[in-house]
């Protein structure tokens, strides 16, 4: 009998450490890096499975980062720290080898070398240290605002405030539009007017006493629709139909275009720019093997073209030979030049019947049925912006403005 208590106590306690010993269901990381890295672009945090995992900023430190890590994370075997170009390139800056994630509270991996690269980006070692961040404490009130960085003319702004340290706390908004000095009550969602910079402030007061305890300032850049742009191509005899691997900042995506007059044509609406690779196919050729020939990899590298980079306007491509010039990092790659030959007036326009006239600074437009018709300076800024339903009208002076219906923008002269 006592045997049997003794081997039962023994399995209790064995269960315990076991216990005692797993790891939590999920710990706080942290990465310090140096200050030569860029300000700007996205932090993500990569393990060699591919899992990927953003860091934001950590409020009042500097070049401090964190994200929440899980069990099944941490099982990979490496993980390696990312950043997205600012340049608006495909390339990243990396620090590889952080293999020093453990599941101690607040773990945090100081980056002491590796520098921004350029629009090539830069492969750095991992040689950092590995410590313990304490986090800040404070009993001091204050408040945290959050508004996105930029939205378009047509787009509402969401305000959102936390408040810490303050009891039954009341937040309240307001915003200084551009142009003026002063601030005005806001709520959210909030409605720009006109573009430009927009300063949100929250204030936090407790319930019952209206002294402001702590207040938190944000600018938010609101900007007009840009126009669309449209990319048409037209492909060598040797593709079989052609993709748009496309981005602005980070990584991109693929769109599928539409075969016209032997041209294939996409549009890509509320972009400023855009960069560009045109792929044979529908998704990236897989890499030759062990083996593989120069004939191989010439037609591994001929299934997609070298990039295009900053489109800001509606252009026409075609798609040529490559080169195979020694130490050309575009080895291989088929190169682009511009068509002047191509006819936009050939893309099926969307009908709507939209019929624009001026008369007396005047700006008339008839339509079928209900469409948002915006009205804007030729410099972008809004002047009226509504729901109509089958005409509209706006008197204006002498000049040039932006009319945009049902998405489409018509340029009208008012002499």
């Amino acid at each position: 009998m006592k045997k049997f208590y003794f081997l039962l106590l023994s399995v209790i306690f064995g269960i315990n450490a076991m216990f005692a010993n797993m790891p939590p269901a999920e710990s706080s990381f942290y990465v310090k890096l140096n200050s030569n890295w860029a300000s700007a672009g996205t932090i993500v945090l990569r393990a060699y499975n591919d899992t990927r995992l953003t860091m934001t900023a950590v409020p009042g430190e500097t070049n401090l980062y964190e994200t929440t890590i899980t069990a099944a994370f941490v099982g990979g075997s490496g993980f390696e720290l990312l950043r997205t170009n600012p340049d608006g390139g495909a390339t990243w800056d990396k620090i590889y080898g952080l293999n020093d994630l453990t599941w101690n509270p607040n773990n945090c991996f100081t980056i002491n070398d590796g520098v921004w690269g350029g629009s090539s980006g830069v492969a750095a070692s991992s040689n950092g240290t590995a410590s313990v961040y304490t986090p800040q404490t404070t009993t001091e009130p204050s408040v945290t605002l959050t508004v996105p960085a930029q939205v378009f003319i047509d787009e509402t702004i969401t305000l959102d405030a936390s408040a810490l340290n303050v009891t039954d706390p009341v937040i309240t908004y307001s915003v200084k539009v551009p142009g003026s000095n002063l601030f005005i009550a806001a709520s959210s969602p909030y409605q720009p007017e006109i573009v430009g910079t927009y300063t949100f402030k929250a204030e936090v007061a407790a319930s019952g006493n209206p002294a402001v305890l702590a207040f938190d300032v944000k600018d938010v850049i609101v900007k007009a629709i840009p126009a669309p742009i449209t990319i048409r191509v037209k492909i060598p005899a040797d593709w079989s139909t052609v993709s748009f691997y496309y981005w602005t900042i980070g990584e991109g995506q693929f769109a599928t275009p539409t075969l016209n007059n032997n041209y294939y044509s996409y549009t890509f609406n509320r972009e400023e720019s855009i960069n560009l690779i045109f792929v044979n196919g529908s998704d990236w050729a897989s890499e030759p093997g062990e083996g593989a020939t120069e004939q191989d990899w010439k037609d591994f590298k001929g299934t997609q073209t070298v990039n295009i980079e900053n489109v800001t306007e509606s252009t026409c491509y075609e798609i040529i030979d490559a080169t195979y010039d020694d130490g050309d990092p575009d080895w291989g790659k088929r190169h682009v030049t511009i068509n002047a030959d191509c006819d936009f007036t050939n893309i099926p326009a969307i009908a709507h019947n939209d019929k624009v006239i001026v008369e007396n600074h005047v700006i008339r437009a008839s339509f079928e049925g209900s469409a948002k018709v915006e009205l804007y300076t030729i410099s972008g800024q809004l002047i009226r912006s509504v729901t109509a339903n089958n005409e509209f009208s706006q008197n204006v002076q002498q000049g040039v403005y932006l009319l945009r219906i049902h998405g489409v923008t018509h340029k009208v002269m008012v002499r």
